[in-house]
């Protein structure tokens, strides 16, 4: 089974081990659907609540999305992520992409 396995970790996500969100007014999130970290939380917090089953608080738009609906862009991005790339190093993460928006107002 691989880390990476949906199915198997109902957490998990490749995107915090190879993407970082930015908004220009220096908020940080695991993604552009995620929520803003808060309280200590950072990229390394999330990766390894994921890696323990654990689903981390900024990702709960994708859980909820989930639950509700069985499909998540968790799901998308780490299935087309892994076909696409292969598995990304757990141990090693290196960010591939940055995503940052500027503030429409």
């Amino acid at each position: 089974m691989s880390l990476f396995d949906v199915k198997e970790n109902r957490a998990i996500c490749a995107l915090p081990w190879v993407h970082e969100f930015k908004n220009l007014d220096g908020n940080t999130a695991p993604c552009c659907a995620g929520d803003s970290f808060k309280d200590g939380e950072t990229l390394e917090s999330t990766r390894e609540d994921m890696l323990k089953g654990v689903r981390p608080r900024a990702c709960n738009s994708c859980y909820k999305t989930e639950d509700e609906s069985g499909w998540s862009k968790r799901i998308q991005e780490t299935n087309d992520w892994i076909n696409k790339f292969g598995t990304p190093d757990v141990d090693h993460p290196v960010l591939q992409f940055i995503d940052v928006r500027y503030d429409p107002v």
